[in-house]
C-alpha cells in the first residue's frame, strides 16, 4: 500500500498579514478621530452666517434660469455628459 503525501498548508502568514492591516486601519481610524476632536473651528459670527445664506439663496433661482436657459454646467464643461439614476428598491 502507498501512502498519500498530505501537504500541510499553514494559513498563519495571511492571518498575521490580515491582522496587522486591520490593527493598522484601527489606528489610523483613531488618531484621524482624535485630531477632529483636537481641531479648533474659527467661529463665524452668525450675522456674517446668515447673509452668506441668504445671498446664496438669492442666487439659486438665476442659477437655475441659467441653466435651463443653456448655460454649461461646471460638470458639463469638464466633460462629464453622462450621468445615472439610482433606482431604490427592485426594478424589472
Amino acid at each position: 500500500m502507498s501512502r498519500r503525501v498530505r501537504i500541510k498548508v499553514s494559513l498563519f502568514a495571511f492571518q498575521d498579514i490580515i491582522t496587522s492591516v486591520t490593527g493598522v486601519i484601527v489606528l489610523v481610524t483613531l488618531l484621524s478621530s482624535l485630531e477632529l476632536v483636537h481641531r479648533k473651528a474659527e467661529p463665524v459670527p452668525s450675522s456674517q452666517a446668515a447673509t452668506d445664506v441668504s445671498r446664496l439663496a438669492d442666487q439659486i433661482p438665476a442659477l437655475e434660469l441659467a441653466v435651463a436657459s443653456g448655460k454649461l454646467t461646471k460638470a458639463e464643461i469638464l466633460g462629464f455628459n453622462d450621468f445615472a439614476i439610482k433606482r431604490i428598491g427592485p426594478s424589472m
